[in-house]
């Protein structure tokens, strides 16, 4: 199947986590991360959900899933540790138009989560569309290792220069084009090199 990876502003967007396991727990901080209105149901949560819950970032209903639950719910994960379960889940929000990644494989999911590496703005996402996680896992520590966690001020420095640009040049184009290319292409290059000289320090 060809997945078209997109970057979705998830906040106040109706989220559920289906399980409360290890695994559920992963998929609720990647969610939480994302700002979604998440809610997680499940019969046993790990204690770090029941503290989630406590204050109040996100809602713990703790009873089994019902096709109820995915009333008014853009995205779906379907997390539990029963196969036929995550199926279900997938199956019924398939019926209703609803987006949904199954823990067990993309086979039955209408979404994937890839390997995730974030420094600020900067978000690098590696999948082999569910059929090697191990390999979207590697691939990001292996980039991660070459680009350090000071990528983050370097990148809003770069960012922070090419808004001055675009304010102080306005309606010049030439200028300005001139201006993006010599200053902020120039700290760009430099990113680069960095990143083929090997690990980050």
């Amino acid at each position: 199947m060809a997945y078209l990876p997109l970057m979705l502003d998830l906040t106040g967007i109706p989220a559920l986590v289906v399980g409360g396991g290890e695994v559920a727990l992963r998929k609720v901080g990647v969610l939480l991360e994302a700002g979604a209105d998440l809610s997680v149901v499940t019969p046993w949560a790990r204690d770090e959900i029941v503290r989630l819950a406590g204050r109040g970032e996100l809602r713990l209903v703790s009873r089994t899933y019902e096709d109820a639950d995915l009333e008014g719910v853009r995205l779906v994960v379907a997390a539990t540790d029963c196969p036929s379960v995550n199926a279900a889940v997938c199956a019924e929000a398939s019926r209703r138009g609803i987006w949904a990644n199954s823990v067990d494989g993309p086979e039955g999911s209408s979404a994937l989560f890839p390997a995730l590496l974030r420094r600020g703005d900067l978000l690098v996402a590696v999948s082999t569309s569910g059929g090697l996680p191990s390999l979207s896992r590697r691939l990001k520590e292996y980039l991660g290792r070459r680009i350090g966690a000071d990528w983050r001020d370097r990148i809003e420095e770069i960012r922070a220069l090419r808004l001055e640009i675009l304010r102080k040049f306005g309606d010049d184009e030439m200028r300005k084009r001139r201006q993006l290319e010599n200053v902020v292409g120039t700290r760009i290059d430099e990113l680069m090199r960095d990143l083929d000289r090997g690990e980050a320090p």
